[in-house]
């Protein structure tokens, strides 16, 4: 449980209070790390939320970027 909390510190008040929550990694630090930012939708709309995500993605597409370090880098 402390790790979960380490890790994830403002998750566990949306898991509670069941609104949907999405983390989206929109930008990249100079060093090349990604930075995410969180988005939160209303009680029970996770559907407005996953097309909010789906067009940032599409604004900003993420998958091409890859960190310097990254797990299980050779």
């Amino acid at each position: 449980m402390e790790g979960a909390r380490a890790l994830f510190p403002y998750m566990g008040v949306f898991n509670v209070t069941g609104h949907p929550s999405v983390s989206l990694p929109l930008a990249q630090s100079a060093g090349g790390l990604p930075i995410g930012i969180q988005i939160v939708g209303r009680f029970g709309d996770e559907a407005t939320l996953v097309h909010v995500a789906r067009d940032l993605e599409q604004a900003r597409p993420w998958r091409h970027r890859r960190p310097p370090v990254r797990a299980g880098a050779i």
